[in-house]
């Protein structure tokens, strides 16, 4: 299972298409809160997280599952549309 959580539906909606084409069973929201519960519930593969979304961003809620040893080792891709994102990922010292 793959979940995918992005603020923008468009962008949401296509990633889960994308993965359900590639034979992936997703399940997808659009905030960081939704997907911090879901992931801690559903346990899935990997998540998708867009880096800046209302609420909780995308890094919060990385640095919320790494410290969860339910959700420790899951897999996790943040996405962004910012060129500086990466940059703060690093300076921030998270393992994605």
């Amino acid at each position: 299972m793959v979940l995918v959580a992005d603020d923008m539906i468009k962008i949401t909606i296509t990633f889960a298409e994308l993965l359900e084409k590639a034979g992936y069973r997703v399940v997808f929201g659009f905030n960081g809160r939704w997907a911090l519960d879901s992931a801690k519930r559903l346990t899935p593969k990997l998540a998708v997280l867009n880096y800046m979304m209302p609420g909780l961003n995308g890094l919060e809620v990385t640095k919320l599952l790494r410290n969860d040893p339910r959700t420790s080792q899951m897999k996790i891709i943040l996405t962004s549309g910012y060129s500086l994102a990466n940059e703060h990922v690093q300076r921030e010292g998270v393992d994605v």
